[in-house]
């Protein structure tokens, strides 16, 4: 079963509070102490940083974070250390493939910080391994996934690319960009249709993009020629969100606050080195006001993420789609309140006809409400969008069986056996029809498994009989 929720909440928290203290410990090299516990509080606080650790699904972006800056630590310094950094970053790889990008910018790093090239002899064979390792780790991944990412589902299929990329940069201006600095408009739920995609005609997404091109040509302009630091944080920002930016791969959601995760590093050392040149005290107060700002934010938003239904609810109410008012009426039904749950499901059921669950689980509630008929059309409807289901075949055999079809009760019981041959449900229900209608002599193993496992069911009497029958 694994550990408690607790633990596993526990585990996450210790993992970003590591993290946030290795942020001020790296930060240092490129900032004063100041600035670095700035930029790391700031770090601590954001709001959108509340899903990746309330998600135990979401530690390997904590880890990746921390072997990454562990790594740079070791390999960032003037006089690197080889093994322990390299050894971090392939723990990094492991973790997620967003590590990729490190060498660059350790690149980038040695250049603004170091005021050195990367193919300065005695850095060099620090950025030529650290690149071998990355080239050998997107080779080996995609020959072990041997191209299984090809067939995975894209939010984008069927669109053309400058719709994607107008898509994306209206939606990266309004749900990342606005969310990040602001701490509001927080979701947890990316899926369509609450976005609409953008027209070739729409003047507003082109607007945003050419806005987005002249921050990135400043950005490389003001690293390549100037050393900025400004200049590179937003880079590094950048840098990291591609991955994540639906731009490079196909990706079956348009966003997630998990995006934002490590580019907001970028955010925060840019904002603390702009809030360094300003005096004191009003440096302290700006500082506190915002950590402040940001604290309350992110205690409202963790309050929304520390209870399944309440998230539910809230993901539901931001973006009514079938699969989110399926997964609320699902957990509505799990507390009992099945009116309610019907209710959802009924609307996840219209908004989603191609979606197995709520068809599902409608049958479910009607078959326990005494509705057989009904019952019956949802689960048929289940059955023919989820066809490797065995749990769906199980309810019609019940359904037949109660309205007198026998025969047919014993097919669906046998679909359901062929489909899951371990299934406990289904051989229960198959073995207790084959008893009522006197054709379990030909059942025996079945027969002997059934008094094992159910030695005092009221139909046991009879399974005995008919293993002692010739």
């Amino acid at each position: 079963a694994g550990p408690a929720p607790w633990v596993q909440h526990l585990v996450n928290t210790a993992l970003y509070a590591a993290d946030c203290a290795l942020l001020f410990l790296v930060g240092r090299r490129f900032c004063s102490r100041r600035t670095a516990f700035a930029a790391a509080c700031l770090f601590a606080v954001l709001p959108v940083h509340c899903s990746v650790v309330a998600y135990a699904s979401e530690r390997g972006e904590l880890l990746l974070l921390l072997f990454l800056l562990l790594a740079w630590r070791e390999l960032g310094r003037r006089r690197p250390r080889p093994w322990p950094g390299f050894l971090y970053y392939g723990l990094a790889l492991a973790s997620r493939e967003q590590a990729l990008l490190f060498p660059i910018l350790l690149a980038l790093q040695d250049w603004v910080f170091l005021r050195r090239r990367f193919w300065h002899p005695p850095r060099r064979w620090v950025h030529l391994s650290a690149a071998g390792m990355s080239l050998s780790w997107l080779v080996l991944g995609r020959w072990i996934s041997g191209g299984a990412a090809a067939g995975a589902p894209d939010y984008f299929e069927g669109l053309s690319y400058p719709v994607r990329l107008l898509t994306m940069a209206r939606f990266s201006l309004s749900h990342y960009a606005f969310p990040l600095v602001s701490g509001t408009g927080l979701q947890g739920d990316y899926a369509r249709p609450f976005f609409p995609d953008s027209r070739p005609a729409d003047l507003a997404s082109w607007a945003v993009l050419l806005a987005a091109a002249v921050l990135l040509g400043w950005a490389i302009r003001g690293v390549l020629r100037q050393r900025s630091r400004y200049a590179f944080w937003t880079l590094f920002a950048f840098l990291l969100w591609l991955p994540e930016s639906n731009l490079l791969g196909a990706s079956a959601v348009l966003g997630s606050d998990r995006a934002l995760f490590m580019p907001s590093i970028g955010y925060c050392f840019a904002l603390a080195m702009a809030f360094s040149r300003v005096g004191m005290p009003w440096r302290a107060v700006a500082v506190l006001a915002l950590l402040g700002w940001y604290g309350g934010l992110s205690a409202a938003r963790n309050r929304v993420w520390a209870d399944e239904r309440r998230f539910q609810e809230e993901a539901a109410r931001v973006n009514p789609h079938s699969k989110g008012l399926a997964s609320l009426g699902i957990s509505l039904l799990e507390r009992g309140r099945k009116t309610e749950a019907e209710e959802i499901l009924e609307e996840a059921a219209r908004l989603g006809p191609g979606l197995s669950e709520p068809h599902f689980h409608l049958g479910k509630v009607l078959w326990d409400g005494g509705d057989p008929a009904r019952a019956e059309s949802y689960f048929k409807r289940a059955a023919e969008l989820s066809p490797r289901d065995p749990d769906t075949r199980v309810f019609l055999g019940l359904i037949a069986e109660k309205t007198g079809r026998p025969l047919e009760a014993q097919a669906r019981y046998e679909e359901a056996l062929a489909l899951r041959p371990g299934d406990t449900a289904a051989k229960y229900a198959y073995v207790r029809l084959l008893l009522r209608t006197g054709r379990a002599h030909g059942a025996r193993p079945l027969l002997e498994e059934f008094l094992k496992l159910w030695p005092k069911d009221p139909d046991a009497p009879r399974a005995r009989a008919a293993l002692k029958s010739p």
